[in-house]
């Protein structure tokens, strides 16, 4: 059964996709009768979003005289974001692909996303777009970027290899690939975002987030390790 969104879910889902005044979210939501625009049905959600300091609102100066309409924007820092995700996790969907979340988790894990001096063979931007389309695919991978420290994840990865042989297979394939150079302040940086993908993106097919045949047009190195495994177990 389909889940209800709630209205202040809903303003929230709005605001992602772009910035809007009272009107046009009210317009978005429906709440219009006729020509009557409902702006009751939406304005205590305003303020409880307010008031929890997920969204700000800003007054709009006008060239004639009248009342000035308030435009509506997400704060966008990390803090606010993992609140909203907690209260309403029906935004995610939605966040995974917005730029100025985007922009935050690269920000802050920029240390991973930094070439070595020995390999210049993929600049920073390639890393950062790589980065970017993993965060949009896998929703687990966003949440776990979103939620953990950079040091945590380097942590994370490091007990991985302790335990795993397919996780050290997989270091050795990119190691000597030398695709990708994260950095050089622990070896375990210049592969990553690649076991942890992968380990992600597992979980989405398990959580029925992520079907197999959304794999078929793979192009990272961590879908088409795991495509190549669920499509064994498809046969």
């Amino acid at each position: 059964m389909k889940q209800k969104i709630s209205v202040s879910a809903k303003i929230l889902l709005a605001l992602l996709n772009s910035s809007a005044t009272t009107r046009t979210l009210t317009e978005k939501l429906g709440y219009k009768k006729e020509k009557e625009i409902l702006y009751k049905n939406i304005s205590k959600n305003l303020k409880r979003l307010e008031a929890k300091e997920y969204i700000r609102g800003e007054e709009i100066k006008l060239s004639s005289p009248g009342r000035r309409p308030t435009k509506y924007s997400i704060i966008y820092n990390i803090p606010i974001l993992e609140k909203m995700l907690d209260e309403y996790p029906s935004l995610l969907p939605v966040m995974q692909i917005n730029d100025n979340a985007l922009h935050l988790l690269i920000e802050k894990h920029r240390s991973l996303l930094t070439s070595t001096k020995e390999n210049h063979a993929y600049p920073e931007y390639y890393l950062e777009e790589e980065f970017k389309t993993q965060l949009k695919k896998s929703s687990t991978f966003f949440n776990l970027c979103l939620r953990t420290k950079t040091e945590d994840l380097i942590e994370r990865v490091t007990y991985l290899l302790s335990i795993s042989p397919d996780v050290k297979q997989e270091k050795q394939r990119v190691t000597e690939k030398g695709v990708i150079a994260f950095g050089s302040s622990l070896p375990v940086n210049d592969f990553i975002f690649d076991i942890l993908y992968k380990s992600c993106l597992t979980m989405d097919f398990l959580n029925g987030t992520v079907k197999i045949q959304n794999l078929r047009q793979v192009t990272s190195f961590g879908e088409k390790i795991i495509y190549n495994q669920l499509i064994k177990v498809e046969k």
